[in-house]
């Protein structure tokens, strides 16, 4: 391998580890904003009183039924958004592993 091929592999690798730590932070996020539904959910299911959401900068009164029913669509949304990033991590998690091995033969062959 020359020089060229071995800061090719490491721009690789460094481009792969911030993709890496951009997906932990969205996942991150989508598992907030998911327990955050979860807990709206359960306080409208226990809530008997008038139930209000925000349209654009305008809050308006619904439904129970509808409120849990936009609350469940957003729920799925989201986890189908994470699992797509789970996905997504997992494939470049292999090939954070795969260049990093070859990145690390290279430099104990390099020592010898």
């Amino acid at each position: 391998m020359n020089n060229e091929d071995i800061e090719s592999l490491v721009k690789k690798y460094q481009e792969i580890q911030e993709s890496l730590q951009n997906i932990v932070i969205e996942r991150e996020q989508y598992k907030a904003q998911i327990k955050l539904l979860d807990s709206s959910k359960s306080a409208i299911q226990n809530s008997n009183g008038k139930i209000f959401k925000y349209i654009g900068n305008v809050l308006v009164e619904t439904d129970k039924e509808s409120a849990i029913k936009e609350i469940d669509e957003s729920s799925e949304l989201l986890q189908l958004r994470l699992s797509t990033i789970e996905k997504s991590y997992q494939e470049l998690s292999k090939q954070e592993k795969e260049l990093r091995e070859k990145l690390n033969s290279y430099v104990k062959s390099n020592k010898q």
